[in-house]
């Protein structure tokens, strides 16, 4: 009884650990946590080279040899230690093996008997400890789910964030379905491989959805079925949604989420989105970004970040600052095709100048950032022909410190003046942000008005 009062006492601050330090000892700390646990199929390199001279049967014996089994046994222990059903408050279960390793076995989706019969096994023990705790994270990857995980989350009073990576349905719900997840929840749905518009039919089951963040690839980009038959009355979290992140989005897609917004908006009494991020490739032209902006205006919008525009006129600002006068920040990245990276600064239409007067119709607008570029515009030219053709003469030719000293008098980075001739036009704006570094960021980060972390011109 001894022992039980003082792992009670002590539980809520069991084991911080240098997860640098121990970084190789993930059973172990597995073994001991207990509010947190991660359970993970680990890949084997050395099956990598084996899977392409083994037959499906014997890649898939292979497969449960080495970590399978592995994992059953964790699973086993979780079920046999009340302590730590009871405590345990954030589960991740991932599987680490590599698609096409798991395709040579016929174990993916695409092989759904093959699939079912690998991952029953592992499921089955999976959902056992599901509908025995009480989680408020639940984090999943390349893990089927099925109805009665569902049925498990739907049960958990203090459940609050749902991950899924790769993960497939492996059961089709009714649309007639009473099955619910009342608490409030933030969803967060990322895929390479799967198509996300499947898992909008998740998004029915989350009566108080409060976050949505649904990140796919550009060469797997997301588009809301919209042609489903009764897809917007069905899927309508409009009631309730207050952050909206889509990360990719082609611009011919742009419209079936604009007639979502607008109709689920209306049939929800009002649109309660406070922060939207879309990101789009290729950029939105006028149309699409008008159309894009008409569907938000009756949102309380207090944070926008629209990363992939490619029409960047005065009058944008004017669309802006008329639809949404709560907004406090405001993020705009300009698309260049093609672009080298994810936010690269670039030149924008008009100067400074034109596009600071706009800012007076911004009421209350603190911060804003975009990717304007500020350096130099390189303009290589055969400047040491002259020595070239001499053999470049020692006497002539200068060491690289004094072609640095020479440069200085072309380089300028006194950017402060741009921010206070913004500030002249927006009396409320506290940072101006003109570098690249905001629009790597991903998920929530970058998003609340003290989170503009990157280098800002002062004011």
């Amino acid at each position: 009884m001894a022992c039980r009062a003082l792992l009670d006492a002590s539980s809520p601050f069991a084991l911080k650990v240098n997860w640098e330090v121990f970084s190789n000892y993930n059973n172990v700390l597995n073994s001991f946590s207990i509010q947190s646990r991660t359970l993970a199929l680990r890949f084997d390199p050395s099956i990598q080279l084996a899977s392409f001279s083994l037959q499906p049967d014997q890649l898939v014996r292979l497969l449960q040899d080495a970590k399978y089994d592995l994992m059953a046994e964790q699973l086993d222990f979780t079920l046999a230690h009340t302590q730590i059903l009871r405590r345990m408050r954030v589960l991740c279960l991932r599987n680490d093996w590599l698609i096409d390793v798991l395709g040579r076995a016929a174990v993916t989706t695409s092989e759904p008997e093959g699939y079912i019969d690998f991952w029953e096994p592992i499921l089955q023990k999976f959902e056992d400890v599901l509908c025995r705790i009480n989680l408020t994270h639940l984090e999943l990857s390349k893990v089927g789910l099925d109805i009665r995980v569902l049925e498990c989350l739907s049960e958990m009073s203090s459940f609050r964030t749902l991950k899924l990576l790769d993960c497939p349905f492996l059961a089709i719900l009714p649309p007639e379905t009473s099955l619910r997840i009342a608490s409030e929840v933030n969803a967060d749905f990322c895929s390479d491989h799967i198509d996300l518009a499947s898992y909008m039919e998740f998004v029915p089951l989350l009566s108080r959805l409060r976050c949505l963040v649904i990140k796919a690839y550009k060469d797997n980009a997301f588009r809301i079925p919209i042609d489903r038959p009764d897809f917007i009355q069905r899927c309508n979290p409009f009631g309730t949604l207050e952050r909206l992140y889509i990360r990719y989005m082609r611009d011919m897609d742009v419209p079936g989420l604009c007639t979502w917004v607008r109709t689920s908006g209306a049939s929800a009494g009002g649109l309660r989105l406070t922060r939207f991020k879309p990101v789009c490739a290729p950029g939105l032209q006028g149309p699409e970004l008008t159309d894009l902006i008409d569907a938000l205006a009756p949102a309380p919008l207090r944070v926008l970040v629209s990363n992939g525009i490619a029409y960047a006129e005065l009058s944008l600002f004017d669309r802006l600052a008329d639809a949404f006068p709560a907004l406090k920040a405001l993020t705009l990245a300009l698309y260049r095709d093609p672009p080298l990276f994810e936010g690269e600064v670039c030149a924008w239409l008009h100067a400074t100048w034109e596009y600071a007067p706009r800012f007076a119709r911004f009421c209350v607008l603190k911060h804003f950032a975009w990717n304007l570029h500020t350096g130099p515009v390189p303009a290589p030219f055969p400047w040491d022909l002259p020595l070239m053709e001499a053999a470049y003469p020692e006497s002539e030719v200068k060491r690289a410190e004094e072609w640095e000293l020479g440069m200085e008098g072309h380089m300028f980075s006194e950017w402060n003046c741009i921010a206070r001739m913004f500030l002249a036009h927006c009396g409320t704006l506290e940072s101006l942000v003109l570098h690249e570094s905001t629009f790597h960021r991903t998920g929530w980060e970058g998003w609340d008005s003290e989170d503009h972390a990157s280098v800002r011109a002062a004011i």
